[in-house]
């Protein structure tokens, strides 16, 4: 048990935070953390011109094209791979019969009535929900938001990870991560697949259209608490949870 929670452990820090497989080509940026060389070129040119560039993981400023190539860690990764070792696992994987990939705790997600703001109406089958034209007459039980387990439930929030919401945002135009400042986010997807970590505590958005991934809050950031999902719709607008 010591030796695969050691093979755990390394293996953590040789997966790229953006892509979330062994590194290739590992480049280390300015405040220390490695990412495949050619996910953190894209992830800069993605920013644009001017746009302040923060570390994936620990949101510090570096310059772009400021990352060495870290020979060690690719010769470390290398090594991995020869004793055949799979991305965060230090032993034979488990499949997903349904996706046919490595077990990743898919849930089947149905919205909760009992939680959901009076504005929001939704379906018989608990997989749409949308912004009503008037306010519904529903019990103002405990567990309803108006606006913990960790999230404040009534009066205002704070729509960032200090208020306890890991989320990404799509306001008018624009995208974004609910950082604090937020985020820029060059990419709109019309699918999102949310990927939750417990045993690192991180959260990833990813692109289902391209499986690429959009944004992914720090390692440690997601408390040692439930986890729920989190919806925020206004102006008429609708989402749908898919299978």
């Amino acid at each position: 048990m010591a030796s695969t929670a050691t093979a755990g452990e390394i293996q953590d820090e040789v997966i790229c935070a953006i892509c979330l497989e062994y590194l290739m080509e590992p480049v280390t940026i300015a405040c220390g953390h490695n990412f495949c060389q050619a996910c953190i070129t894209q992830y800069c040119e993605g920013k644009g011109t001017g746009t302040p560039l923060a570390c994936p993981q620990c949101r510090a400023q570096f310059q772009k094209g400021e990352f060495k190539p870290n020979t060690q860690l690719n010769n470390i990764i290398q090594k991995i791979k020869q004793l055949g070792l799979k991305p965060g696992k230090g032993q034979k994987e488990d499949l997903c019969e349904r996706h046919e990939e490595r077990l990743k705790r898919f849930s089947n997600v149905t919205l909760d009535p009992d939680t959901a703001h009076p504005d929001l109406v939704l379906s018989e089958d608990g997989k749409s929900v949308r912004w009503g034209d008037t306010p519904q007459r529903l019990s103002d039980n405990p567990e309803r938001f108006d606006t913990e387990e960790s999230v404040g439930r009534k009066g205002q929030i704070s729509c960032n990870p200090y208020g306890g919401i890991w989320a990404v945002q799509r306001w008018g135009g624009e995208f974004r991560a609910l950082t604090s400042p937020v985020t820029p986010l060059s990419q709109v997807p019309s699918r999102i697949q949310v990927c939750l970590d417990c045993d690192r505590g991180q959260v990833t958005f990813i692109d289902v259209g391209d499986e690429a991934p959009i944004f992914t809050f720090p390692p440690g950031s997601i408390r040692r608490e439930r986890i729920r999902p989190w919806l925020w719709l206004v102006c008429k607008s609708q989402l749908r949870l898919c299978p």
